[in-house]
């Protein structure tokens, strides 16, 4: 599922990064790539706060769209 349908406070596993090449790299840089855990500290309007490699990153709904997660079963 997308990111941008997260629960907040719950912990997901990045499946897979879409978009175009200079999105995904750029989505890769900020630390979402296969396998890494994510938690979604805040969401409004599909603009989410997550924590993703121990640092808070802030993304609008559209690139949080590109963004699909799979549910870990944790919540924080």
């Amino acid at each position: 599922m997308p990111l941008t349908y997260a629960n907040m406070g719950t912990v997901y596993r990045v499946h897979k990064v879409g978009g175009r090449d200079r999105i995904r790299s750029h989505l890769q840089n900020l630390g979402f790539v296969e396998n890494e855990p994510v938690l979604v500290r805040q969401s409004a309007g599909g603009n989410l706060i997550v924590e993703v490699k121990g640092r808070c990153v802030a993304i609008d709904a559209g690139l949080g769209r590109r963004i699909f997660v799979q549910d870990e079963r944790r919540t924080v």
